[in-house]
């Protein structure tokens, strides 16, 4: 259960945020380029970086045994997602947009498959790394 704990209570903070930031009836739109004051934008990113936590997290302690990390992330971040744009539906001033979801799931496959090529190259390096290097590269257990 420390485990657990220990490896999932930064997603856990993270997706708390965003729960706050998605009851609030208006947030602020950063001026500048375009692509800044894009709603798509700040949905791709917030949650891109939520993937990256997520993949940390399952790949130390797995919610589902036997099932990739890439996927559990992209399924853990799509589900939480869906939850955060219902509850965006009963916001006054907000809505629930499934373009804002295809951003989010679009953030979340990038971060996943990111993270899994950051994975798999770093194996190799671990293979030319000594013991105590590796190990504490890896989750603590």
């Amino acid at each position: 259960m420390r485990r657990v704990l220990r490896t999932w209570w930064l997603p856990a903070l993270y997706m708390g945020i965003i729960f706050l930031l998605s009851a609030q009836s208006r947030l602020p739109v950063p001026r500048g380029p375009w692509v800044l004051s894009w709603d798509k934008a700040h949905h791709f990113t917030a949650y891109f970086f939520m993937g990256l936590l997520i993949f940390r997290a399952a790949g130390c302690s797995p919610v589902w045994k036997g099932m990739p990390v890439l996927l559990q992330t992209i399924l853990i971040g799509t589900l939480y997602g869906t939850l955060d744009e219902f509850h965006q539906f009963f916001v006054p001033g907000r809505d629930a947009n499934p373009f804002d979801l295809i951003a989010d799931m679009t953030g979340l496959m990038l971060a996943a498959a990111a993270a899994a090529v950051f994975k798999y190259l770093r194996r190799d390096k671990d293979d030319r790394i000594s013991k105590s290097a590796r190990e504490s590269l890896q989750c603590k257990r």
